[in-house]
């Protein structure tokens, strides 16, 4: 009796292993995660230094100092302000309201109203950039300091 139950162990030992072998499937790549070199905010916002803005004075945005982009030729993008707050109380405004990111010198505009308070100025922009393969959305602030 021992002997027949130590022979059934080793068959059954031998038809797993024998299974184990049988489905053996060879390493599939695809299931690895991949980087992928795509658009990200790491690699188009390259720059976002905020501006100065003497109370009551309008000054253009330099796209070689305060908000520099880097952008792929044929790639479309653009950057919108994001106004959706009735109550808020601000104390200049940006525009125009929609803009690519290779604005020019003398073509964004950010204009103080001349109050005192508050000081400072978050004004909410979205950029959006569509590649060949990817689209990417991101929120981000350029801060605006009174001086």
């Amino acid at each position: 009796m021992a002997a027949r139950l130590q022979s059934s162990h080793w068959t059954c030992l031998l038809f797993v292993l024998g299974v184990c072998l049988v489905s053996a499937e060879p390493f599939n790549q695809a299931h690895l995660y991949q980087y992928k070199a795509g658009p990200n905010e790491d690699n188009i916002i390259i720059a976002n230094n905020g501006i100065r803005v003497p109370l009551g004075k309008s000054v253009f945005l330099d796209p070689l100092n305060d908000l520099v982009t880097e952008v792929q030729p044929g790639d479309r993008y653009h950057i919108t302000v994001l106004d959706n707050d009735p109550l808020a109380q601000r104390p200049g405004t940006l525009t125009p309201k929609k803009f690519p990111c290779s604005f020019a010198p003398d073509e964004v505009k950010y204009t103080h109203l001349g109050s005192r308070s508050p000081s400072t100025d978050r004004v909410k922009l979205q950029l959006r950039y569509d590649s060949q393969t990817d689209t990417v959305v991101i929120p981000f602030i350029l801060v605006q300091i009174g001086s």
